[in-house]
């Protein structure tokens, strides 16, 4: 019996070595589009991504070799999507790191390669106008391919490879994608993409007709699109100073902010429903019109009219609120658009879209849970009687208890990583925005470091990995993350009986 779980467990170890191995081939096979576009357009840094290549094929043809396709388990599932997220962010700062117009230590290359898949949009990067047109499409093809996701193109493109399990794996990179279509995962996933893909050049040549040259409009429609927010200039859209490029920017943020199963239904129904999507536009209709009163009746901006004050209102909240993390000014200084703008950072966008963060789906059950519960005290029911109120909810559809765990820990990863950062950093805004929008996917913080102005560069190294791992599990909204912890606490467990009380303690996060 016990060689026969062994067995098992080998086999479903050199399952996920060859799909590891997969994935690697894959990504060496992206990295030969910047290589390619860099020597065509005389940059000087195509032979970092040929080194890069060779490294990332290497290693997906080893890991090939080594495993074998198989099926694997749940367990494993959720190994390997940390795996392939750890794996490729390594892979992808190589450019960085060799490159002659970078030359980035390690672990900043590793930032700005994690921020790129995980579509922050955080840089440590100055000076992006000097840099060679291939890292400045590796970046924005990091946001486009993070922003698809991973998994999902691995599903597309990897069954050449006869790799299984991949179904799975989808469902715990994008759990809250809706199953409401009898469709294969694959056709799911081909359906996606195609809107993805439709978005893509929709925005692209909305850029060219603007003003954009060809390159920088498709850079940034695909961090556009991605809601990653890399742009090719230190001053992100302000760069352009154009009214239109700001309002194709908000009209692609939003689209790509809409869950994406919804374009399917209006394709395949002909019906448009969602109501997280309502509630997102709303909340950001009434505050963007609420920081443009605020910022016209302080003269903020003494020589705009109302209309255009409202544009970079909405501009900035939009931004931020999608997880994109564009500028197109400095608005660190303007209090309540500030404040706002970082609530609705750490809120995030709809599940089932590019956005990151809490979600809006979450909020929606928790303030209806906040209603129910405020309503009984109102009506003064016993406490028995308000507790039997609340048994169908929970029997019957478990989305608000597992939403109100999501969002305890949310929180409680979000303190964490606040408490740690302060050990090497004193600036309070520079702390609280920092986790807060690496940790939501966002991108720029508030201040003068780490501000729409400002980079990552100067935080310390410690800082800078702490974050790094904060943009991973943003990304991968923790309970993959936490399902690996308490899955290798439960196996230290047999050897510890401390541990083991600890992970009874962490049951609540299943």
């Amino acid at each position: 019996m016990r060689n026969e779980a062994c067995g098992t467990s080998l086999t479903h170890c050199r399952a996920l070595i060859f799909i590891q191995g997969a994935f690697s081939l894959l990504f060496a096979l992206f990295l030969l589009v910047p290589m390619a576009v860099d020597f065509c357009m005389g940059g000087g840094d195509w032979e970092s991504f040929a080194t890069a290549f060779s490294v990332s094929a290497i290693v997906g043809s080893v890991c090939l070799h080594g495993g074998k396709s198989g099926p694997i388990g749940r367990h494993e599932t959720v190994y390997l999507i940390c795996a392939v997220w750890t794996i490729l962010p390594v892979l992808a700062a190589i450019p960085f790191f060799v490159s002659e117009t970078t030359r980035l230590p390690y672990v900043d290359a590793l930032f700005e390669a994690m921020s790129g898949l995980t579509t922050t949009g955080a840089t440590v990067l100055s000076n992006l106008q000097a840099k060679s047109p291939g890292i400045l499409l590796w970046r924005a093809m990091l946001n486009c391919i993070g922003g698809l996701g991973v998994i999902t193109i691995g599903v597309l493109l990897l069954p050449c490879l006869k790799v299984v399990g991949l179904k799975d794996i989808y469902g715990v990179e994008s759990p809250t994608v809706p199953q409401q279509f009898k469709f294969s995962v694959f056709r799911t996933v081909l359906y996606i993409t195609c809107v993805y893909a439709v978005l893509l050049v929709l925005c692209a040549g909305a850029y060219k007709i603007a003003g954009m040259s060809v390159f920088d409009a498709i850079c940034h429609a695909m961090s556009t699109v991605a809601t990653g927010g890399f742009a090719n200039y230190d001053s992100s859209l302000g760069y352009f100073d154009s009214a239109a490029i700001e309002i194709i920017a908000i009209v692609f943020m939003l689209l790509s902010s809409c869950p994406f199963v919804v374009y399917l239904r209006l394709v395949l129904e002909g019906r448009f429903r969602s109501k997280q999507f309502v509630v997102f536009i709303c909340i950001l209709a009434v505050f963007s019109l609420l920081g443009a009163i605020n910022l016209y009746g302080k003269n903020v901006l003494p020589e705009a009219e109302f209309p255009e004050v409202l544009r970079r209102s909405t501009f900035t909240l939009v931004s931020l609120a999608t997880s994109t993390g564009f500028a197109n000014c400095d608005y660190s200084t303007w209090g309540f658009l500030a404040v706002t703008g970082t609530i609705l950072t750490l809120c995030g966008g709809c599940s089932g879209s590019t956005n990151s963060g809490l979600k809006m789906h979450r909020i929606v059950i928790l303030v209806h849970g906040g209603y129910r519960y405020v309503r009984n005290m109102l009506m003064r029911a016993p406490l028995t009687s308000a507790y039997r109120q609340w048994q169908p909810v929970v029997r019957e559809g478990s989305a608000l208890p597992e939403a109100g765990a999501f969002f305890f820990m949310y929180v409680f990863v979000f303190c964490i990583a606040c408490i740690i950062v302060a050990w090497s950093e004193s600036d309070l805004a520079t702390i609280v925005t920092s986790v807060a929008s690496t940790f939501a996917n966002t991108g720029p913080g508030i201040g003068e470091v780490i501000g729409p102005n400002g980079t990552y560069a100067s935080l310390s190294t410690t800082v800078k990995f702490v974050l790094t791992v904060l943009m991973l599990i943003g990304r991968l909204e923790l309970v993959p993350v936490f399902v690996l912890l308490l899955s290798l606490l439960q196996s230290d467990a047999r050897r510890l009986p401390v541990v083991r009380k600890g992970a009874k303690m962490l049951d609540m996060f299943r």
